[in-house]
């Protein structure tokens, strides 16, 4: 058996499916919230930052992952880049898991 096999059937059910179009759509989302309020800070909240995780701002571990990879009209071909990437990754993925 598989590596792979054996962690699927450990974790299998914790996997969330079409997780890169949830990760798309939140980037896009916390684009456009930053785009329309300026002068917030809401890419400073999300950005890792060991020192202030430690001070207990946990959700920072997962939270950096949902900062948009620019700040111009290019952000579309990115996050539609990172869609067809993703999707086909998980699909490769579970593909390989189920044959074996």
């Amino acid at each position: 058996m598989s590596l792979m096999n054996k962690l699927e059937r450990k974790f299998g059910r914790y996997a969330i499916a079409n997780l890169m179009s949830y990760i798309v759509a939140t980037d896009g989302l916390v684009y456009i919230l930053s785009y329309v309020s300026r002068g917030s800070h809401l890419i400073a909240q999300l950005q890792f930052d060991p020192s202030l995780i430690l001070r207990g701002e946990v959700w920072r571990l997962i939270t950096f992952i949902f900062i948009p990879p620019g700040s111009s009209i290019w952000v579309l071909f990115i996050l539609y880049f990172y869609y067809l990437l993703g999707t086909r990754l998980e699909h490769e993925w579970l593909f390989r898991v189920s044959c074996g």
